[in-house]
């Protein structure tokens, strides 16, 4: 069972991990006006999955007791530590969908249908024009 510090910890990491990834995707829906609807899914599930598999093994093998035991648990004990500040699951939660959107767009670009989705779906935004003025 779950201690409630462990709980609570869990609790924060979700609350980071919501506010990184949902603001990430929306910026480049709303920015970049080729970002595709699956761009924005698989960038909001590999930054989830991500952060989520960094803060397990950080919680399962980061602690002290873990230097010397050798195996995977020492692995990644070592390389918690030389990543220093890195470690925290917040940061792979950001870098993911940065790297992840952008690519999965380019990757899938052209097609007919995203451009008549991405028509209107700017059409119902409103003022925003593509080209980003405000008239």
């Amino acid at each position: 069972m779950l201690s409630c510090s462990r709980c609570i910890h869990l609790i924060e990491f979700f609350e980071n991990i919501f506010v990184f990834i949902f603001w990430i995707a929306i910026t480049f829906v709303f920015y970049w006006k080729r970002t595709t609807e699956s761009a924005a899914f698989w960038g909001i599930l590999a930054g989830f999955g991500g952060g989520l598999l960094m803060w397990l093994l950080n919680t399962l093998f980061a602690g002290a007791e873990n230097a010397a035991v050798g195996g995977f648990a020492q692995y990644w004990y070592e390389r918690t530590q030389l990543l220093g500040e890195w470690r925290d699951p917040s940061f792979l939660t950001l870098l993911l969908p940065i790297f992840v959107i952008p690519l999965i767009t380019l990757l899938q670009s052209g097609k007919p249908s995203d451009q008549e989705r991405t028509d209107a779906f700017y059409a119902k935004l409103g003022r925003l024009q593509r080209n980003f003025s405000w008239a």
